[in-house]
């Protein structure tokens, strides 16, 4: 069995935003309160995380999750990877390191920009966190779970979507190229970004996240990376029997 915690359903600026005074923004909904987009993947009693995003360490706390076996970054914007110096907590607590999984680039690009983190690969201090990079190909195994590598489109890049145990993880997406249509068709669990109700260069907007889902036909459809344009009410409201708007904290299981 397979669980899954939305750690974080928000964009890049969460919900509520800075200094807005928008309807959803002063919500009293608990569901309209969106961290950065973010899952936990428990399986066998190992915690994989799915990016780190700068409200990691205020996830984790409200879970209750006490360690972190291994990490996959979707891409480098900041709301997928600035809570990284958040988990030489979990090193502390290991005395060990824990695998992080990426792109080659990705993954050089990370030591660039946080020079100060450990990405040797063996533990030597819970000073700073302690890494070890491991380049995904198509496909890759982390603590026997296989992932496959769904390419999708985000704005002009093209960043990492997931699928594992016919569930696929597809955030901060605006489209999905021809060869990564035939990894989708008809998955049990898909988990698509819709960023408002206009649409958007770089993410799908609520509707046409809608015909992705229709065109699909997965089981079940969750809906993340909302912004405050976008209410769960109206998301639920407006969306079909099979989709639902995902919320912070949410938890769904995978037999």
């Amino acid at each position: 069995m397979i669980e899954i915690t939305f750690l974080g359903t928000g964009t890049s600026h969460g919900v509520p935003e800075i200094g807005c005074r928008c309807p959803i923004c002063l919500s009293e909904d608990s569901r309209d309160k969106r961290f950065r987009s973010s899952i936990l993947i428990t399986y066998c009693g190992k915690n994989i995380i799915v990016d780190t995003g700068p409200d990691f360490r205020s996830q984790v706390l409200r879970e209750g999750i006490s360690k972190v076996d291994a990490v996959i970054i979707t891409h480098l914007h900041s709301d997928h990877i600035t809570g990284l110096d958040d988990l030489r907590k979990y090193n502390c607590k290991s005395k060990d390191v824990i695998p992080i999984y990426s792109k080659h680039e990705y993954l050089e690009e990370l030591k660039c920009r946080y020079g100060y983190i450990n990405f040797s690969g063996t533990y030597k201090t819970g000073a700073v966190p302690q890494l070890k990079p491991i380049v995904v190909e198509k496909k890759f195994n982390v603590f026997g779970l296989e992932f496959e590598v769904v390419p999708i489109l985000h704005g002009d890049d093209q960043i990492l979507g997931l699928r594992f145990h016919d569930i696929l993880y597809l955030t901060d997406c605006s489209g999905i190229p021809e060869e990564s249509e035939k990894i989708i068709n008809n998955p049990e669990i898909m988990i698509l970004g819709a960023l408002r109700d206009k649409p958007h260069y770089k993410h799908f907007s609520f509707f046409e996240a809608l015909e992705q889902f229709k065109k699909f036909s997965p089981k079940k459809g969750f809906i993340t990376h909302v912004s405050h344009k976008l209410s769960h009410a109206y998301m639920t409201e407006n969306s079909p029997d099979n989709v639902f708007p995902a919320y912070d904290g949410l938890k769904i299981t995978v037999e």
